[in-house]
């Protein structure tokens, strides 16, 4: 807490130190999710979903930069996706 934060009689509990950017890198890895990502990359025309993840191009491009609860997001929308795409392939 600074001197003048002091002088004007702010609660330190508020303040807290910046990260370090190791600790910064070390918090990112944690949070982030594997990517489901198959390695099977191919993009099923009707659906516009990769046959290998269930991702749409724009989930795949983000999915680097994406927050973790992004992540989970889309993590969550692939297990119905995926048995669309299959429903869809068998046919």
């Amino acid at each position: 807490m600074s001197s003048w934060q002091r002088d004007l009689g702010l609660d330190p509990r508020f303040f807290k130190r910046k990260l370090t950017l190791s600790e910064r890198r070390e918090h990112a890895e944690e949070s982030r999710m594997e990517s489901p990502c198959k390695k099977i990359c191919a993009i099923d025309a009707p659906s516009g979903l990769c046959v290998g993840c269930g991702r749409t191009l724009s989930e795949i491009g983000e999915w680097a930069s994406a927050t973790a609860d992004r992540q989970q997001e889309i993590l969550s929308l692939l297990p119905a996706r995926m048995q669309d795409i299959g429903k869809t392939t068998d046919q």
